[in-house]
Formats: C-alpha cells, sequence, structure tokens
C-alpha cells in the first residue's frame, strides 16, 4: 500500500496532515460535488500501518451541525476510504467561553476517558465511540452563558418632597464572563449616581425604563455595584399610597434582597402586609437609623415580582414647653431670668411664640440657649396689641426645629 485517500466535509477548510510514523511524499486534494477528498502518497510502500493526523477547521453554523456520517450523498465527518472497516472515537472538546449539546445520535455510544487513546484526551471532553461510518452524531454549539446571581440591599429613606434610594448589589457572576448588564428602574426614580469597579459606562433609557451597566473589560466572578437615586414626592403623594421604588436586575438566575424602610419622626408610614407582594417582614437589621431617621420596616425577598405599597401620613407638631423663672433681688433692682424648654415633636416648627406681661413688654431681652447645630434666631418681633394685659413675642429660627430647643427671656425690674 503505496496511497490512501480521506474523505473531508466539502466546507471544512484543510490545515495540514502530518504523520507520526511513516514519511508522506506528497497528498493534494480534490472537491467533488459533496465531499472533499486528500489524497495521499507515501515515501515508502506501507508494510503494516500508518498514522495520519489531518487538522481541519470550520466556521461554527448557529443551526446543529453533524461530525460525523459517511455516506454516497453526504460527508460529515473525516473517515478513511477505500477501507473494509472503520472504527473509532470523538472527543468533544468545547472551548473556555462555549457549550454544546448533542442533539442528533445513531450507532454512536458514550466512552469514558479510560478507554480512549492517550492523544486525543483533554480536560472536560466528552468522547463518543463509533463502529461503522454510517454512524451519525449531530451537536449544537452555543456561546457559554454566564450564571448570575444578585444579592441586592436597598435603603429607602421618605423625606417630605422625595424618596432616596441608596443599593447595593452583589453580583456573582459564573461560567463566563460579561461586558455589561441591566437594570430595571421603577417609574419616576431618577438615577443620581452608579459606582462600580471597572466602569466604562452607564445608560439609562426613559422610555424603557432600563439602566445599562457597562464595563471596560469582560469580568467573572464577584462584583460590587452602588446605585443612588431618588424619586420626588408630590403633595397628592403624601395624601395617597406610593410603592416602595426598587431596582430590579434582569437576567439573572436568582436574586434575593433586603429592604430597609426609612421615615423622620414627623412622618408614619403604613404597611399592610396583605398588600405586600413577594416580601416578608424581616427582624435582622445592620442599623437603627439613618441620619436624622429611623428604621421604619424592613422586609426580605427571593422572587420576583415585588411590591411594598406604602401610605404616609405626616403627623402633626407637638410642641412641649416647660419654662423656669429665676429673680435675682439686688439692692435696687431685681434681674428677672426665664428659661422656655421646648421640645418639638414630630414635624419640625420655625416659629415659637410666648407671652409676656404688658408692662415689661418692651423690656424683655431674648436669645437661644441651643447649641449648634441648633438654628440661630433669625427675627423677633412683638404683637402690637395687648390682650388681657399680655403681648405675644414671636421668635423665627433660620430653619426649622425639631427635638429640643431653649430660649432665654430676661428682664430688669427696678
Amino acid at each position: 500500500m503505496q496511497s490512501a485517500r480521506i474523505a473531508v466535509p466539502l466546507n471544512d477548510r484543510i490545515l495540514d496532515l502530518t504523520s507520526s510514523n511513516t514519511k508522506i511524499k506528497s497528498w493534494k486534494v480534490e472537491k467533488n460535488a459533496d465531499r472533499q477528498v486528500v489524497l495521499i502518497e507515501f515515501l515508502n510502500k506501507l508494510q503494516s500501518g500508518a498514522s495520519l493526523q489531518i487538522h481541519t477547521e470550520k466556521e461554527i453554523p448557529e443551526e446543529p451541525f453533524s461530525i460525523l456520517g459517511l455516506a454516497d450523498s453526504r460527508t460529515d465527518g473525516i473517515h478513511a476510504l477505500d477501507v473494509i472497516r472503520e472504527s473509532g472515537q470523538i472527543a468533544i472538546i468545547p472551548g473556555e467561553s462555549m457549550t454544546f449539546t448533542v442533539t442528533e445520535t445513531s450507532g454512536v455510544t458514550r466512552s469514558e476517558s479510560a478507554g480512549v487513546p492517550e492523544s486525543i484526551q483533554r480536560p472536560d471532553a466528552v468522547y463518543y465511540r463509533f463502529f461503522n461510518p454510517s454512524a451519525r452524531l449531530q451537536i449544537k454549539v452555543q456561546p457559554l452563558e454566564a450564571r448570575i446571581f444578585v444579592s441586592q440591599l436597598s435603603e429607602c429613606s421618605f423625606g417630605e418632597d422625595e424618596i432616596r434610594l441608596g443599593s447595593q448589589l452583589t453580583y456573582d457572576i459564573q461560567r463566563a464572563g460579561i461586558f455589561s448588564f441591566q437594570l430595571k428602574v421603577p417609574e419616576q426614580l431618577e438615577i443620581d449616581s452608579v459606582n462600580v469597579a471597572g466602569l466604562k459606562e452607564y445608560n439609562f433609557d426613559k422610555q424603557s425604563r432600563m439602566l445599562t451597566i457597562a464595563l471596560q473589560q469582560k469580568y467573572q466572578g464577584q462584583l460590587k455595584v452602588q446605585i443612588r437615586a431618588h424619586r420626588d414626592l408630590e403633595k397628592i403623594d403624601q395624601e395617597s399610597t406610593v410603592n416602595v421604588p426598587l431596582l430590579e436586575p434582569v437576567n439573572v438566575e436568582r436574586e434575593t434582597g433586603q429592604v430597609a424602610i426609612f421615615a423622620p419622626e414627623a412622618m408614619e408610614l403604613i404597611i399592610s402586609n396583605p398588600d405586600v407582594i413577594g416580601a416578608q417582614p424581616s427582624t435582622a437589621s445592620s442599623r437603627l437609623k439613618s441620619g436624622n431617621l429611623s428604621l421604619a420596616s424592613m422586609w426580605d425577598y427571593n422572587r420576583r415580582p415585588v411590591e411594598i405599597p406604602v401610605q404616609i401620613r405626616i403627623r402633626p407638631t407637638r410642641l412641649v414647653a416647660d419654662v423656669a423663672t429665676s429673680v435675682d433681688v439686688k439692692e435696687q433692682i431685681a434681674e428677672v431670668t426665664s428659661r422656655i424648654h421646648y421640645q418639638v415633636q414630630y414635624a419640625g416648627v420655625d416659629t415659637f411664640r410666648f407671652a409676656v406681661p404688658e408692662a415689661i413688654a418692651d423690656l424683655v431681652q431674648i436669645r437661644s440657649l441651643s447649641p449648634g447645630p441648633a438654628p440661630s434666631i433669625k427675627q423677633k418681633s412683638r404683637s402690637e396689641q395687648a390682650v388681657d394685659g399680655w403681648v405675644i413675642w414671636t421668635v423665627t429660627t433660620q430653619r426649622s426645629v425639631q427635638g429640643p430647643y431653649v430660649l432665654e427671656v430676661r428682664y430688669d425690674i427696678t
């Protein structure tokens, strides 16, 4: 035997042909209507056998394709021609970013690596054995899709005129890396900032309400993302029910999350458990305060959709005052000092009123004894007319006061 023929699929590109145990004089390729035939001429006549390695490549189609099978009208794999019997083994090795599924088999069996020649053994390979060239093996190759798991902690802070949202998301990206990811943004929520390592850019499509975050390079592993946003609160919102605004990661395998809702003392948030969708009350909390806001409620969820409707109720101001007066009697004068200890509860106020006797109304000296950051006095004014012998003094502060506030009122009697 001084020559051999090998059938190759018509659309395969033949890169090289070598032999490990015999010398090849020449080889050439002839193209037929349904296959390519490689004609090999050996330098010497073969007395026993020859081991040939033929290297080819092809573009991966989107649809399933055959990698094994020889018939008169088609060739789906590399097969020897002019032989009495052909059997063999196939090793399918997925690339780092690819995966495959077997869609059709005929005349093949799975094989363990122990029975596979060492020359074709590879990590993560799948092996098949065939005993006839008419056997068929069809596969579909696809890019390896990432498996993404997300843990999200959302802090929603209700204020007088807006809801502020701070979301900390931990992405666990497995199996394949990603260049970008998306989150669905609730209506009326405006994105303020996005912070993530390796950020290239982020874009928000107002029409689709989709936030797209692009990275500088493909990333796999754990990725921490911080997003800040806000939603304006109109007066009508304070008289109706609003949903807690939550970001929703899309195209993820599983998401778990915790929602912490904070509110000022002046605001009561009413949440009816039967109206909540997809979330359960939580008792685990990392903190009970956020600035001057207190924790109103905490929720856990592990599935979507999640809806937490909140009814906002503004508590009216509750003002309590305690007055302490001292009189320092001297030889020709008596110094009267009154300290008014206010306690402003719930909604803040910037106006304080107190009454003094008409006889000393123009003698009083008023100052604030509350240390910073309590506001200073902006304006002091008295009523023009006395009522039943009393004159009303009005003190206005630079900004609203909440909590304790102390005014000192002094005058002298001669």
